[in-house]
Parts: C-alpha cells; structure tokens; sequence
C-alpha cells in the first residue's frame, strides 16, 4: 500500500490509498497510523508558509473606477438597451460623438441603463470608448446631469422610479416626460396662437367619435395615444360608398361599406387601447406622402433654438413616413422644390415652422420639469398651410442624416451644452448655500 499526498496553496489535501488485496488488514492500518505524523507535518508546513505570505504586502493592482475625478463634471446618458459586444444599436454613432463632445467640453461622459445603477454606493458601471474605440465597462459616481435618452414609456413603473431616484441622489435629469398624443394636443389647444395650426383631433371612445370625424373630414389618421415610431397608425379615406382602411403595418386596403362594420375591422389590430382619431391632410404637390421633423433644442444658455429641419419621405403605399417603417430623409429645401415650390414659398414655409415650433415648445416646456430637446412634425398642405402633428421629447438621430453638416453638428452639440449649463446652475447653487 501506498499513501500520495498532493498539496496546493489552498491547504487542500488529498490522500490516495492504494492497496494489495493479499496485503492483511492490519497491516493496512499500521501503515496507515505511521504515515499519519508525516501528513500533520506536511500540513502544518503548508500553513506556515501560507501565513508567512499573508503576512507581505500585497501589491497593488489597478481596480475599475480608480480614477474618478470628485472635481470633474459627470454627464450620463441614460439609455435603454444597451449592447457590451459591440455597440449601442443605431445610437452607437451618435452616442460616441455626445462623449466627444462632452470631452471636449472637460467633462466626463459615459452611457448606462437603469440595471448598471448601484444604488446603495451612488456608483455606475456605465461604458465608455477606449484607445481603440471600444465599448468598455467602468466605474463612475452617480452623473452630475442626466441626459435621459431611454426609449423606456414613462409609464413604465421601474423607468419612472430610475428618474424618481436618480433625482432624490441629487442627479439633475433633462428630458422629462411631455405626456401623450391627447394631451399634448389639449395642451396646444388652450393658445389662440397656435390652435388653429393643429388637424382637429379627439379621442376615439366609440363608434360615435368615428361616424362624427368621417361625416366632417374625407381621411382621418387613428394613432395609439402612447404609440411610437409608427405602430399602430390607421388611415381611414371616405369613398363614394365605401370607407377604405391602410395599416401602417401591413400592405393592401380593407374594403368596409359603413362605419359600423369599419369600426369592428380597425380594432383587429388591438394594439394599446387608448386612441386618438385626427384629420387627415392633403400633403403639398404630388408623389409619396412626407412630412417634416424639426429638431428643437434648448442652448448653452437654457433658450430654445431650432438646431435644423429634414424631411422624411414615406414608400409608395405607405400611410407613414418613419424611418423606422421605410421612410426615408431627405433636405427640406430639395423635397419642395421638387414639387415645384418658388423659392420665396420654400422661405416663408420654413419661416412659419421655425415661429411655431419655438412656441410649441415654449407652451410644453412649462409643464415639463427641465426639457432639453423635442422633436416636432410638422405637415404642409396643398394651399401652403403649416400643421403641426405631434411631439416626442426623444427624437430619432436618423434624420439628422438629411442635415447640412453644420446643423447635424448643432444638434448633435446643444443637448450637451445645456447639460453644462445645468452642472454649473448645480454649482452655482452649491456654492450660493455655503
């Protein structure tokens, strides 16, 4: 019999007890007892030297977050998905210049979701591009100023809680919620200025709402209320005998011969409950449908500005314009003038949106805590009439695309310049309360 003792630093012993069938059993255990000081000593060997090694120095290594600048200005951008292998989806590009930008400005940035948030240290493991361009992951303190650029709805328990409590740690946060479709467009209504630049709009409770808006108007639009990117949208035209249904969804027309039967028809879809019903608009000139999306910002020092205008060009067939559905952006200028608009019609049209895309967002933003940016559509019709359509206060960076250079740069820049402008108002207080 033999005994094979193999140790490692963690004091793991193990013992292997090989044996001759021949061999007696009581000479199997005298064996055994002998060689078992031999194993306390071996042991007790190891010991020491495991304690004598505790007993050095350890050296340091460099641990995550280990640079953290208490004196620096942190602005993070809250996202909702995020993508640690390769990138941010399609905010990666944009992402990447706000962190540019924001270096550029001596601040420091990073990107990060409500489940990066350790909330008992105030700590984030937010990510950050290296040398290399790379998305890794760090440590930084809880941001000075929060860019909120999630896609998560506001209803949602957890991304209200993630704003609520960012807040109470002192975080100032930008780009609160503006409300749905209803009331934003109850919001607008209430000023005489710009009432009249909004398509008549109500919520759709019933086959009532629908009979009342079809009797009035040839083509209404049925948007969920808390619907995004185009989902949902149904456009009704009224025909000579019949009613004709497009889903923005789907290809091909449903056929309905009265609203009662429309009715049962639009609600196979089902998506959220709650409906708003909005006359439709002869868009200008011939061709596809399009529409204008404004981006408005507020600056560096907190006014609003409109930081540019791009149109977005729906497919042949299509009842949205959505680059998510296929839409496709193009240059203001180009689309009208394409349809033959004069150069001095092009001017004035672009003059009224720029007018009442500030005073929208002047109106929005006194109900909504610190708005930084909307993004407004806007659409003309065939007798050169601006109407405006909707907001959404986390506008897509696609369209940006169809921007000159400059005004790409601008919009790309302002978010950041306010987030600064917010930091030293933060700053400003401290220091006034010391």
């Amino acid at each position: 019999m033999k005994i094979k003792v193999n140790s490692q630093d963690n004091l793991t012993l193990k013992v292997e007890i090989r044996s001759n069938p021949e061999e007696k059993n009581d000479n199997r255990n005298a064996i055994i007892k002998a060689n078992t000081g031999k194993l306390n000593s071996i042991s007790n060997s190891i010991k020491k030297k495991n304690s004598e090694k505790a007993l050095k120095p350890a050296k340091k290594k460099q641990v995550l977050g280990s640079k953290i600048h208490r004196d620096r200005i942190y602005i993070g951008i809250l996202a909702t998905k995020y993508f640690p292998s390769n990138s941010f989806g399609v905010q990666d590009m944009y992402f990447r210049e706000f962190l540019g930008t924001i270096a550029s400005y001596n601040g420091i940035g990073y990107i990060f979701s409500a489940a990066d948030i350790i909330w008992e240290k105030n700590i984030v493991l937010g990510y950050k591009l290296n040398a290399n361009g790379e998305w890794i992951i760090d440590v930084f303190p809880l941001p000075t100023v929060c860019y909120n650029r999630s896609f998560a709805p506001p209803s949602l328990v957890w991304a209200k809680d993630t704003v609520t409590r960012l807040s109470r740690k002192g975080v100032i946060v930008f780009n609160s919620s503006i409300g749905d479709k209803w009331s934003v467009y109850k919001k607008i209504a209430k000023y005489t200025d710009v009432a009249d630049f909004q398509p008549e709009s109500r919520l759709l409770l019933g086959h009532a709402d629908l009979e009342l808006m079809l009797n009035k108007h040839k083509m209404v639009y049925i948007k969920p209320i808390n619907g995004t990117k185009g989902k949902g949208i149904i456009k009704i035209s009224r025909k000579k005998n019949r009613y004709e249904l497009h889903r923005a969804e789907k290809s091909g027309v449903e056929i309905y011969n009265s609203t009662k039967s429309l009715k049962i028809g639009w609600q196979k879809g089902d998506y959220p409950r709650a409906y708003l019903i909005q006359q439709g608009i002869e868009v200008y000139g011939d061709g596809a449908h399009f529409d204008l999306r404004v981006i408005v910002q507020k600056d560096a020092e907190n006014a609003w500005q409109v930081s540019g205008i791009a149109a977005r060009l729906g497919l042949d067939g299509q009842i949205t314009t959505n680059i998510h559905t296929g839409g496709q952006a193009n240059e203001f200028e180009q689309v009208f003038a394409d349809r033959g608009c004069k150069g001095e019609d092009i001017y004035a049209i672009k003059g009224e949106i720029c007018r009442l895309s500030l005073r929208i967002a002047e109106i929005l933003s006194k109900t909504a805590l610190r708005l930084g940016e909307l993004g407004l559509d806007f659409i003309v019709d065939k007798s050169n009439k601006v109407w405006f359509l909707e907001a959404n206060r986390k506008p897509g960076r696609q369209c940006f695309e169809a921007m000159d250079e400059e005004s790409r740069i601008i919009a790309l820049q302002r978010p950041i310049e306010y987030a600064f402008y917010l930091a030293r108002r933060k700053l400003e207080s401290k220091f006034q309360l010391s």
